[in-house]
C-alpha cells in the first residue's frame, strides 16, 4: 500500500521500482500494489490513469484526508492477508522488503528501522526525536529504534480493529506502534 499526495513527477519511477522488485523476487506470489491518491492537486491522478497492470489497484480520495486515512483506505481495499506499506518518494528501500518479510512468521509487525542520515535529520529533529523516543519507550516499556517508520509489514486482520483509534493524519505509524506494543503484539525492528 502506497499513500500518494502530489507525487506526480516521482510516481512512475516508484511504481516501476515496486513492480521490478515484485517481478524479480515475488513473481510466484499473488501480490498487488495499491496506490491511494489522497486528493492530489498536481498531475498524480493523470499519471495513475496512464498505468496498466493486473497487479495495480488505484484508490482516489476526492480531497486530501491525510496519510493515515490514505493507508486505511488502501489496507481496507487489499485482498491479501499481509500488508507492506511504503512511501511514494522511495525514501524506504523497497528492494529490502524481504528483510522484513522473512520475520513475518514470528512477529505481528516488522518495521524497517531507518539508519544514519535517513533517520536523524536536522539538529532540531534529532533533539525532538530523542525526547519523543524517551517518552514512548517509557510508556510502552520497550526499546523502539524508529517509531514512525513508514516501511512496515503486518497482517490486515491485526491492524483493522485499531482503525477507530488511529488518526487520519500523519500519526498512523506512531499510533500503530503504540497500539501493538500496549496490546502485547510482537514488533520486530530490522535495520534498513
Amino acid at each position: 500500500v502506497v499513500p500518494v499526495y502530489n507525487e506526480g513527477p516521482r510516481l512512475l519511477p516508484t511504481i516501476e521500482k515496486i513492480q521490478e522488485v515484485l517481478n524479480s523476487k515475488y513473481s510466484s506470489l499473488d501480490t498487488e500494489v495499491i496506490i491511494v491518491n489522497d486528493g492530489s492537486i498536481d498531475q498524480t491522478a493523470f499519471v495513475l490513469t496512464q498505468l496498466q497492470s493486473s497487479r495495480l489497484k488505484v484508490v482516489h480520495h476526492p480531497v486530501n484526508r491525510g496519510y493515515g486515512a490514505a493507508l486505511k483506505s488502501g489496507i481496507l481495499r487489499a485482498s491479501q492477508e499481509w500488508i507492506l506499506i511504503t512511501d511514494a518518494d522511495l525514501t524506504y528501500p523497497i528492494d529490502q522488503a524481504n528483510e522484513l518479510i522473512q520475520h513475518a512468521d514470528a512477529f505481528d509487525m516488522v518495521v524497517g528501522a531507518r539508519q544514519g542520515k535517513f533517520y536523524h535529520g536536522s539538529f532540531l529533529k534529532r533533539v525532538l526525536r530523542v525526547i519523543f523516543k524517551f517518552l514512548v519507550e517509557f510508556a510502552t516499556g520497550n526499546r523502539i529504534p524508529d517509531i514512525n517508520s513508514g516501511f512496515r509489514f503486518f497482517r490486515k486482520k491485526d491492524v483493522v480493529p485499531f482503525f477507530p483509534t488511529i488518526s487520519p493524519g500523519f500519526s498512523f505509524t506512531t499510533t500503530t506502534t503504540l497500539l501493538y506494543m500496549l496490546t502485547n503484539k510482537s514488533v520486530k525492528y530490522v535495520p534498513v
